[in-house]
This record gives structure tokens, sequence and C-alpha cells, in this order.
């Protein structure tokens, strides 16, 4: 039986936190200090490279204009190793811990008919340092503390600079089974995600 990373919930959880942060900050009455809707132009991914797709323990989520995230359980971290990478959105970002591995460990990407997400293999010789992180998220250590409503640590994947997704690390050993990638991208960026994974 194939295991795969459980998506929905995270992105729903993370989802409510941006809608937490949003309301009511230095606002009173109609007005808002969200900033407009813009028209943004997602990437492509043409001519992505395999070390352009990080895997990443998930230590903080902080709103991209500073500040913590209400309601969030994830404590601060003071890891000299981590950066903070936003969403794709803009909104929220994430401290990450050091990448346990990129594209280059995967194999075999297959994006399903719908694009809405990639089933990728293990390389044999990446299995162990994913899994290390899978399993560190998984226990909700303090490589990767507890940020879901089960008490599991997140997985940030990291494609071109941006979180496009943090699924909750919901079984131990992940890498060692086919998994899926799914986030905030479309069918032909998957294509692309997909391409990147299987040339590297």
């Amino acid at each position: 039986m194939r295991r795969a990373l459980v998506l929905l919930a995270p992105i729903l959880v993370v989802a409510g936190l941006a809608a937490g942060c949003s309301s009511g900050a230095g606002s009173e009455g109609g007005t808002t200090s969200a900033p407009a809707s813009t028209t943004t132009t997602k990437p492509t991914y043409a001519d992505l490279d395999p070390a352009d797709i990080t895997f990443h323990a998930v230590l903080e989520i902080v709103s991209c204009t500073g500040g913590g995230i209400p309601g969030d359980t994830a404590p601060t971290t003071e890891a000299t190793t981590s950066s903070t990478v936003p969403g794709a959105d803009g909104t929220l970002c994430y401290v990450l811990g050091p990448a346990a591995g990129d594209g280059a460990d995967l194999r075999d990407a297959k994006v399903y008919a719908d694009g809405a997400g990639i089933e990728v293999a293990v390389r044999e010789e990446s299995v162990a340092a994913l899994n290390e992180m899978f399993d560190a998220c998984y226990e909700a250590t303090a490589a990767c503390p507890p940020a879901s409503t089960e008490g599991r640590g997140y997985v940030a994947i990291v494609i071109d600079g941006r979180v496009i997704s943090v699924p909750a690390s919901n079984d131990p050993e992940l890498a060692s089974t086919p998994l899926v990638i799914t986030g905030d991208f479309d069918s032909t960026q998957a294509t692309a995600i997909a391409d990147a994974i299987n040339g590297g």
C-alpha cells in the first residue's frame, strides 16, 4: 500500500491562519489594511532546475509583514541554519530548516490527469535523508516542531524560491514509498515541475 503526503488539511489550516492574520490588524470600521488585489503572473516553471525544488522542515509560520501568526502553535526558533521563505501568495512566510533534499532526489514524476498533483518516487540513495526530515516532522521533534491540529510538524515544498505547499507529515518513513506533491500550481506548472524532476 502506498502512502502519500496528506496535503489538504495543512493547506486549510494555513489558509485559516492567513484569514486570522488579516482580520483586525490595525483597521477600524469598514476599512481594511489588506492590500488591494493585484494581478500577478504565475510562474511557468519553464527550464526549472531540479535543485530549485527543495524540501524543508517548517520551524515557524510568520506574517510576511512581520510578527507571528495568531493561534500558531509552532514555537519561535533561533536556529542559525534557518531561512525565511514566502508562500506563493506572499501573505505567509515560513521559517525553514535546511533542505533535506531537492528535485534531483526524486524520480518517475507523473502528473495526475487533472494536474492537481504529481506522484513521485524517491531515489534509493536519498531515502534515508528525506525520511530523517519526514520522521522528525511526524514525531514533532525540535527539528520540526508540532504545528498541525494532530500535533505533527509541517514539511515545506519550495519551488523556485516560494513555498507552494506545507503538508503535515502524517506517516513515518514517507520517502520509502511513492508520494504525492500538491500545491499552488496548475496543470501546466505541474507538467513543468514533473519534467524538471524527470530530467534531473
